[in-house]
């Protein structure tokens, strides 16, 4: 968990990352069924004593995250069913084919982290065969967090309400935008 120093009298407002917001899930703080019904929520963990969390469903990123992520795992399986030929050819003695464990988990290795799909793909490397397939339980954990994200601040309810702490946190950009012109 990431620790913001107190500063007397600064209010701050930042979002959590993924890990966090699957803490937050996993503990029971955020409950996904809640967006059923609405787009926005405000809870609270033990986590994060004394600040408020804002949780907000975009439905237009969910999509957006749902097809990105089928884009990489397709990638992906492009990538890995060239490397399960080779494996074949390497097998069956052919030159330029791969064999060996290292050498068919090496070249596996750099596909999946290319597109950042390992964690979504079960695999299984032997010296002269490479059976791979998608971890569906994996995907699907992911995408139940599509187009949730979690803002965390510090200023209280009664100066700025829930719908105000999101305009604020995305007005942020326009700031960012005027310090990076500054260079």
């Amino acid at each position: 968990m990431e620790k913001l120093q107190e500063v007397a009298g600064a209010r701050w407002i930042t979002a959590l990352r993924a890990p966090s917001i699957q803490q937050l899930v996993d503990a029971g703080s955020v409950q996904l069924s809640v967006f059923d019904q609405q787009n926005l929520a405000e809870v609270t963990d033990p986590r994060y004593p004394g600040e408020r969390l804002v949780v907000c469903h975009n439905p237009l990123l969910a999509e957006k995250r749902a097809r990105k992520r089928e884009d990489m795992l397709q990638a992906t399986e492009r990538e890995l069913s060239k490397v399960a030929v080779m494996v074949e050819r390497g097998a069956a003695g052919g030159r330029a084919g791969l064999h060996g464990a290292a050498v068919i988990g090496e070249r596996v290795g750099r596909v999946v982290n290319k597109y950042k799909m390992a964690k979504h793909f079960a695999r299984t490397i032997t010296e002269d065969s490479f059976p791979y397939l998608r971890d569906e339980t994996s995907i699907a954990e992911e995408a139940a967090l599509d187009g949730l994200y979690v803002l965390r601040t510090n200023v209280p309810q009664e100066r700025l309400g829930a719908p105000d702490v999101v305009l604020a946190y995305k007005s942020l950009s326009h700031v960012e935008q005027a310090f990076r012109q500054f260079n």
